[in-house]
Formats: structure tokens, sequence, C-alpha cells
């Protein structure tokens, strides 16, 4: 029995097959990769189209420059500093400098929004046309929520708050999108052919 054995060529695998799986197992190696660019390409596309990248600011929405809160220009006691995530700690406004009792107008055109308190803190919010929110506060003798109000118009009059007499002026194109409400008040930038 054993000469039997030594002299018969059994193969349990032909060579023919051992081919074929090497390239089907060179082939299931490049798979995993072409799997992840698909899926890749996939959730890419589908959070394109479900959250658009953020826009540097609608200012192309902006028709005229806003106008200072305060009524007129006044120091930036601390400036806009956005947070890298949403829910990280930053300052999503700028602070301007100003004296308990100053009348605070509406910068521009816009409906009230919301006119109330949160945390003892009072606050005005107006949408503007142009899909721009405002926000203002500390703020006593409030305008009423949904009211419409005109650029230059009363809004409240500046509180106390524990940092200072300043007037917080926050701004946001969005839900999450805040942005620098000093930039709301000069004119759009339009480059023109020479």
């Amino acid at each position: 029995m054993p000469h039997i054995f030594s002299t018969l060529s059994f193969q349990l695998v032909p060579d023919s097959f051992k081919r074929d799986r090497s390239e089907r197992i060179s082939q299931l190696n490049f798979l995993p990769i072409v799997r992840l660019f698909v899926i890749s390409l996939c959730i890419g596309g589908i959070s394109f189209f479900c959250f658009p990248p953020a826009k540097a600011l609608e200012y192309s929405k902006v028709s005229e420059p806003f106008m200072w809160p305060t009524q007129t220009k006044a120091p930036v006691v601390r400036n806009f500093d956005p947070p890298a995530e949403r829910w990280l700690a930053g300052h999503r406004g700028v602070d301007i400098e100003g004296h308990v009792g100053q009348v605070i107008v509406s910068p521009a055109q816009g409906v009230v929004a919301f006119s109330g308190v949160i945390n003892h803190v009072g606050i005005v919010s107006i949408d503007h046309p142009n899909g721009i929110r405002t926000t203002y506060q500390p703020l006593h003798e409030r305008i009423d929520a949904g009211s419409v109000v005109a650029k230059g118009q009363k809004i409240g009059v500046l509180a106390s708050d524990p940092s200072g007499p300043r007037l917080h002026w926050g701004a946001k194109t969005g839900k999450y999108t805040y942005v620098n409400p000093m930039r709301l008040l000069y004119p759009k930038i339009v480059l023109k052919p020479w």
C-alpha cells in the first residue's frame, strides 16, 4: 500500500483551482477598498444633499449695510470667537461697550422673533428678510415679539450686566451657523472687471 500512494500523483486541489483561488483572493483583498470608496461616496453624497456645506455668510443677501445697534460706532470689548464645534465653548457674537439706559435699535428691518427673559437676561431676536437672525442682550423695556421693526427703530434699553455695561450682539444664518455681526455693518464688496 505505501508503494501505491508514493507513485500516484494525488492532488486534493487541482492547480487550476489554486490559480483561480489566488486570483479570487487578490480580488477579495481589493473589494474592501472598493466597498469603502463606494460607501464614502454614498455618505458624502447624502451628507452634501441633507447637510449642505455652511456658507461663509449670506452676505450676497445683504442688500444694504446694517447700522450699529447702539446708534453710533462704539468700542468692541469682546470679539467674535466661534467654537470649533457647535457644542464647544466660544463667543457667538460681539460685546459692544454701552451704558445702562442706552437705547438699542434694530440695525435693519425685520420681525421680532423673540422678546423675553432667559436665565434672568432680557433678550430680543430679530429675523431679517435676508435670512439673518440677530440677537441683543441684556435689554429691558423690550419691544413685543411679532412686531415689525424698521431700521433704526427702538427695540429696547440696555440693562445692567455683571460683566459691565455692554451689549451682546449675535447673528446667525442657520440653526447653528453663527456669523460675525460686525461684517454686517459694511457694504457687500463687489469686484468689477477692469
